[in-house]
């Protein structure tokens, strides 16, 4: 919070929702004495409505978004406002995760580099996988948006994975130009949650849905006539599919899952990216292309022996 009230400029709002916080957050809050600040409380509904919320409130003309424990440089704001011209609607900056103790662990910044300056939505589009393998377009914070490109639908509140990405990619499209400017003034911080894997009630769903808004976003550019789209495309909805049989092998409706993964139109891309993927997924994925996994009822033996070997695999690197 101190770090948000330092960035900001003296007409600025900092609107904060507690989204059913039971800790102390809001009696901090209280404590703040500053006109710029805007405190509201909610029933615990989730990061997505948290936002909504918060859009549905604002009133400037552009909004930057931080995460409760994540922090920025005091000059992130005017770095990026600079940058907000006649004909930029989002300026893109980059970002460091920081360790739970304090240290630097990852910075995107010299890989943004190679994409510094105005691009389009549909240079977007094309170079999807290139950007979203630099972390710089999924995430909905250590960016600026222009409030025209938000428009009314907000995030969606359904989604509990994704929904950043596919509130960006509604928001590239009414763009008109985004800025890529490779600061490093965004510190996302690592926490126990964010690394425990937990089951997520209908995640099929979600992901078909999360992968739909990006299959959307690229048939509107036309981006599968560029060999690297298809090839991202199918290396990402790959991996996410063998993810999900890792860990959801054992539920009754996990054969139907995978129909349902086999019929999404972008599966065609997978086999295009079977260099890829490592050795001990490969047999996998061609299964799955032929549709082998399912006539041959071995889905369960399958997914349970490639987890099984992906963690003697991870012994074996963690002995080397």
């Amino acid at each position: 919070m101190e770090s948000v009230l330092k960035a900001a400029a003296q007409n600025d709002e900092v609107i904060v929702i507690d989204d059913g916080s039971s800790d102390d957050t809001i009696d901090i809050l209280k404590k703040i004495s500053d006109s710029r600040l805007v405190v509201i409380s909610q029933n615990n509904s989730g990061v997505s409505a948290a936002r909504n919320h918060g859009l549905q409130l604002m009133r400037g003309e552009y909004v930057a978004f931080v995460d409760a424990d994540d922090y920025i440089n005091h000059t992130l704001f005017d770095d990026l406002f600079c940058k907000m011209d006649g004909n930029t609607d989002i300026v893109i900056s980059g970002y460091s995760m920081i360790s739970k103790e304090g240290n630097i662990v990852y910075s995107n910044v010299d890989r943004l580099s190679g994409f510094a300056g105005t691009i389009t939505p549909r240079e977007i589009a094309l170079k999807y996988f290139q950007l979203f393998s630099a972390s710089a377009i999924n995430t909905c914070w250590g960016k600026l948006f222009r409030k025209t490109v938000i428009g009314t639908e907000g995030f969606n509140t359904v989604l509990r994975i994704g929904e950043d990405a596919s509130f960006n990619l509604m928001a590239y499209k009414r763009s008109r130009n985004i800025m890529i400017e490779p600061v490093g003034g965004y510190f996302y911080c690592q926490s126990d949650t964010q690394s425990t894997r937990k089951r997520i009630p209908a995640l099929s769903d979600i992901l078909v849905t999360h992968f739909s808004d990006i299959d959307s976003f690229l048939r509107f550019y036309d981006a599968y006539g560029t060999l690297t789209v298809r090839e991202g495309m199918g290396f990402c909805w790959g991996n996410t599919v063998l993810d999900y049989a890792l860990d959801y092998c054992t539920d009754i409706k996990f054969k139907a899952t995978l129909h349902t993964f086999y019929d999404c139109p972008w599966s065609q891309y997978i086999i295009q990216a079977e260099k890829d993927f490592p050795a001990f997924k490969r047999a996998l994925i061609r299964m799955f292309c032929s549709k082998q996994f399912f006539p041959l009822q071995v889905s369960t033996h399958a997914a349970m022996w490639v987890k099984n070997l992906r963690n003697i695999t991870r012994k074996e690197k963690t002995l080397c």
